[in-house]
């Protein structure tokens, strides 16, 4: 991964690769909207700078699936073992 210098501070920062993804900044205590009502909310909870990783709230539907990747990624796998392929299987994880 290549690395840019932060606007603040000037610290290295990690840059990923987000080309065809929407990045959204967000505080803990805020939130943002999927799709166009208000069905669908995402809150980020806590931000944990020693362990590297997000919590996060969904607000959404019940009939609205809701999965961490490697457990969707799962589910394909096994409802595809009998079935055909599925390309979004290999699709890169961001």
């Amino acid at each position: 991964m290549a690395i840019e210098q932060r606007a603040r501070g000037n610290q290295p920062r990690e840059k990923t690769e987000t080309s065809g993804l929407l990045v959204i900044t967000r505080n803990p205590g805020q939130s943002f909207f999927i799709g166009e009502g208000e069905d669908i909310e995402v809150f980020v909870l806590e931000i944990d700078r020693r362990h590297n990783s997000v919590r996060v709230g969904i607000k959404a539907p019940r009939e609205v699936s809701v999965d961490r990747r490697e457990r969707r990624m799962d589910k394909l796998r096994k409802k595809n073992l009998s079935g055909p392929a599925n390309p979004q299987l290999n699709r890169p994880t961001t």
